[in-house]
């Protein structure tokens, strides 16, 4: 753009030094057309006109250069938000869902545990009572010395992992109520998020907005069950990987998670990577 500008600047000072010359010694109008005429036939007049054309043929093509460059620029902002609107337009169709599929979850509880629980809020609470009832068995007393440690290695993160997928495994069992469909679509949703934004979002920040959107619409005892889904072996994908749990992990999707909703607030060990709001300092300095 400032080449073509200074092309055609330069242009405009050739063609005026032209005619002042012309322009100079005359003194009526017939005598300027005369004198124009003259100079055009001799080699000055061609070695001006020949330059004005070149600079301006030159300004032209690098007008339409800059043009053709700009609709590019255009047409690609239009792709991109044509693409942002059809996710959004997909996710929010997916969050609007969201309460649909919690609700069939809310009867699969009701129906599994004959009224006795009524909702994933009932259903979690019954969790923590079994819990306590294992208090003061061998495992857990085992789990309780490596979550009073400052910081654990990972065998000793791994051997609380394990236990408490485990308890979660039982108490499913127990209620005969696999509701961890729920989890399912809820990490189908996240990772519908990933998928969209990782290769363009490298600092993460649509992919942080759009997860929260589906955190904000998740109670206490949601993001509490999913902690314990994720580590046990219903948080297995086809590879018998935790692929949700790292996941989940590495975005920190339960870092605003209430810290009273969890069994015991010592396990957020569990989750390494993820910078849990309610810790204290030393306990963030131990994450790291």
């Amino acid at each position: 753009m400032i080449l073509a500008c200074l092309s055609t600047i330069l242009a405009f000072v050739v063609s005026i030094y032209f005619i002042y010359v012309v322009l100079m010694n005359v003194s009526s109008y017939s005598q300027a057309e005369k004198e124009i005429a003259t100079q055009m036939k001799l080699g000055f007049g061609d070695l001006i006109a020949g330059t004005v054309g070149i600079l301006l043929s030159f300004a032209a093509t690098l007008f339409l250069f800059v043009t053709f460059k700009e609709q590019r620029k255009q047409f690609s902002d239009n792709h991109i938000d044509a693409e942002k609107d059809r996710f959004e337009s997909t996710f929010f169709n997916l969050l609007s869902m969201l309460y649909q599929v919690r609700e069939n979850v809310n009867k699969e509880i009701a129906l599994c545990t004959n009224n006795e629980m009524k909702s994933i809020k009932e259903f979690y609470n019954g969790f923590k009572v079994y819990y306590l009832e294992h208090a003061n068995t061998e495992e857990q007393k085992e789990i309780m010395v490596y979550l009073s440690q400052d910081q654990q290695n990972t065998v000793e993160r791994e051997n609380i992992e394990c236990y408490l997928g485990q308890l979660y495994e039982d108490y499913i069992k127990i209620k005969a109520c696999n509701i961890n469909y729920y989890y399912r679509y809820v990490f189908n949703m996240i990772n519908f998020v990933i998928g969209q934004w990782k290769h363009t979002d490298k600092e993460g920040t649509h992919i942080h907005k759009y997860l929260n959107f589906i955190q904000a619409q998740m109670s206490d005892e949601e993001l509490a069950l999913i902690f314990y889904d994720v580590i046990s072996h219903y948080g297995l994908d086809n590879n018998y990987s935790h692929q949700f749990k790292d996941t989940i992990d590495f975005y920190g999707f339960l870092e605003n998670i209430n810290p009273n909703a969890l069994l015991d607030r010592k396990h957020h060990v569990v989750f390494h990577k993820t910078k849990f709001k309610f810790l204290n300092r030393d306990e963030k300095m131990s994450k790291q």
